[in-house]
């Protein structure tokens, strides 16, 4: 099943408009030591500095040697041991805080959790000040604005936004003020708003993007009040752009979400979601000589595309369930990363038409869709380390020609092509593990699993796909892949003498693990 939303890219307009930027920040560099030590007497005592920039603090931590550590929690307050609610930053080593008050003493803290839910403690903190700033208005330092829906209006100008205590009241209005290495901290709160092209300036690399952020992951809900989509992005002008912790809600649009098209490209949605649009949740397209390429999703769940409503999703005009996917991508090496794709009116995901290639979803879960889990309909693409589990139209649909299909694990995808059928040529499937699901249209390579009792997992009826022992005829079976150091948990593989197959690599802890990892060593505030 297919889509054909072309008609969405003839009602878009592109709006451009030149902006002047009023003022810039420089940093006055400020730091005092401190002491972070884990439960592990073993583990270095770590060093602690401080610096202020922009009112935020980058925190930089050494990364967990432990096998089973899943992500890292951080932490902050003004009192020790006293902080607020945690922020689940995932399986990085770098974070930075933001909207911290000038003159004021923080106590920073970086929690180790593995994946039975264990959470190590944090005996000692990082301290740092937050110091005065100079706005000596230096050129091509970034700079950080603010935006907070709860200000009477949006009159404030650029410069006054770059104290948080005088915000723009509308992102739209912040995202006027940026440019080339800026970020824009939205407040949390529901912002009424669409965006149609509105990046006036540009990113140049990922080290030199904009970015809008929510202060806090998923507390900004932007929710259109109608129209086609929640945003789109067709000129040149669109690059480079950072959303971080912001949530879609496209219930009130008539289309997609997210819609990418045109001369855009180099998107990227971490920590967000992308819910409830009509149509697809989000639309990459190619055509007219453009691709829109390089676009990331980076921990993003993108759900409910056509719940509860008519699927227009195939011409437009005529309701048809199916054709209303999570993505849907036409446009070259897109990378989806982490993402929950779940409950949509049709694929999970879909690369489609015919001769897009180099695409990437790893890492990921698609579930509980009403069509296909992944679909590929291109070259050269990779699904890697998946679980892809009770999708109506089966697990996964592999078309084209030399798509790599890796570390998978596919489970009772009830209907339509059960677990993987595949057609073309060149296409290499190995290391997956199929439980209540067969495969078609390819000889059964050695190196996968099909039939597998469900039993050997940790918790299938609960959704947890993990090993749940050693026993598991997928331990150790599994062969070495390029592009495939570690798994689903970012768990380094192999941990035996062999990789396993499927998503998971058994690190030798049972689901009934107490043990909380150490606190991660080497807690920096930059």
């Amino acid at each position: 099943m297919v889509s054909n939303p072309g008609w969405l890219m003839e009602r878009s307009q592109a709006m451009k408009v030149t902006l002047k930027r009023f003022l810039q920040l420089a940093a006055l560099l400020a730091s005092t030591g401190a002491l972070m030590v884990g439960c592990d007497a073993k583990k270095d005592t770590p060093s602690g500095t401080a610096t202020a920039a922009t009112r935020t603090a980058t925190l930089t931590w050494s990364a967990n040697d432990e096998p089973d550590v899943a992500r890292y929690k951080v932490y902050f307050g003004t009192a020790s041991g006293t902080f607020g609610p945690p922020i689940d930053v995932g399986k990085t080593t770098s974070y930075q805080v933001t909207g911290l008050t000038i003159g004021q003493t923080y106590k920073f803290a970086v929690t180790a959790v593995d994946t039975s839910n264990n959470e190590s403690n944090f005996p000692n903190e990082v301290i740092t000040v937050i110091t005065n700033i100079a706005q000596s208005g230096l050129p091509g330092q970034a700079t950080t604005y603010y935006v907070d829906k709860n200000v009477a209006d949006d009159t404030n100008t650029c410069a006054q936004a770059i104290d948080p205590l005088s915000p723009k009241q509308t992102i739209r209005s912040g995202i006027s003020c940026l440019s080339a290495g800026d970020t824009l901290i939205v407040k949390a709160g529901t912002y009424d708003e669409s965006f149609d092209d509105p990046f006036s300036n540009t990113g140049s690399s990922w080290a030199n993007k904009i970015t809008v952020k929510a202060e806090v992951p998923r507390s900004v809900i932007i929710k259109a009040i109608g129209g086609d989509y929640v945003m789109t992005f067709q000129e040149a002008s669109q690059r480079y752009i950072e959303f971080n912790g912001v949530e879609i809600d496209a219930s009130n649009a008539l289309a997609c979400g997210v819609c990418i098209s045109g001369e855009a490209h180099h998107i990227r949605f971490k920590n967000s979601a992308i819910l409830n649009a009509a149509n697809q949740g989000v639309s990459i397209l190619s055509g007219a000589g453009a691709s829109p390429d390089y676009n990331e999703f980076i921990n993003v769940e993108v759900a409910n595309s056509a719940l509860n409503r008519p699927c227009l999703g195939r011409d437009g005009m005529k309701p048809e369930d199916g054709y209303c996917h999570g993505f849907y991508i036409s446009s070259n090496y897109n990378l989806l990363d982490g993402v929950n794709l779940h409950h949509n009116n049709g694929y999970g995901l879909q690369f489609f038409p015919r001769g897009n290639r180099g695409n990437t979803i790893r890492n990921s879960l698609s579930h509980d869709n009403l069509s296909v889990g992944i679909g590929s309909f291109g070259d050269d693409n990779r699904i890697v380390n998946n679980v892809v589990y009770n999708n109506n139209g089966g697990g996964l649909l592999i078309e084209e020609t030399n798509n790599l299909v890796f570390n998978n694990t596919v489970y009772e995808n009830p209907q339509g092509i059960s677990g993987l059928t595949v057609k073309g040529t060149g296409h290499s499937v190995k290391n997956n593990l199929f439980s209540l699901n067969d495969v078609f249209g390819i000889p059964r390579d050695p190196t996968n699993l099909v039939g597998t009792d469900p039993l050997f997992f940790a918790n299938a009826a609960g959704g947890n796909f993990r090993l749940k022992d050693n026993t598991s005829p997928a331990f150790d079976a599994g062969i070495s892949l390029p592009g495939v150091a570690t798994d689903f948990d970012s768990i380094r593989r192999p941990q035996g003498t062999a990789p396993d197959i499927g998503a998971y690599e058994f690190s030798g802890n049972a689901p009934g693990d107490i043990v909380a990892p150490v606190p991660p060593a080497d807690l920096t505030v930059l």
